[in-house]
């Protein structure tokens, strides 16, 4: 399928206001979404998934399409952090590894709490660390855990191209 026919039928079946970043139904697609409803439901991590075709599709995608009329070429990126926030003012196109800079929260296993924050044991000290072009770099140890948090995150506004908080 070519991707003008892909703008075509998403086209024909939703429009999207990019004020709000709403996508809604022109069409009647089933018994739970009627006309002018507004198209897809929210995972747990709160991105918003549409099904039209047997397919499932992620709506700030479906937001791309429809706004400049292709499929973005790379990742989508939310740049305020909020993945149902799906306004075209706060979508860009930008590669897996800027996208990956412009996280908020820390990984699940990391027990700090804090991005960039660890307990270092042997020194009984919180440790900041920053990673830049898959290597960690390390930036300071601190009696204060919030102080640790503070330096990695002017070092990520600094070092991380796409970095937004």
């Amino acid at each position: 399928m070519t991707l003008e026919s892909d703008f075509e039928r998403f086209n024909g079946a939703m429009s999207y206001d990019k004020d709000s970043g709403n996508i809604t139904w022109r069409i009647w697609v089933s018994s739970s979404s009627s006309i002018g409803s507004i198209a897809g439901h929210a995972n747990k991590k709160g991105y918003i998934y549409i099904g039209l075709g047997n397919k499932i599709y992620l709506a700030h995608r479906v937001a791309w399409l429809l706004h400049y009329g292709e499929w973005p070429d790379k990742n989508i990126d939310h740049i305020n952090g909020n993945p149902s926030d799906n306004r075209i003012l706060n979508l860009r196109c930008v590669s897996q590894s800027v996208n990956m800079q412009n996280l908020r929260n820390p990984p699940s296993h990391n027990k700090s709490g804090l991005m960039g924050v660890s307990w270092f044991t042997a020194g009984s000290k919180w440790r900041a660390t920053i990673t830049i072009g898959g290597k960690e770099k390390h930036l300071g140890y601190f009696i204060d855990k919030q102080e640790a948090y503070e330096t990695y995150l002017e070092a990520k506004r600094r070092l991380h191209e796409g970095c937004t908080i």
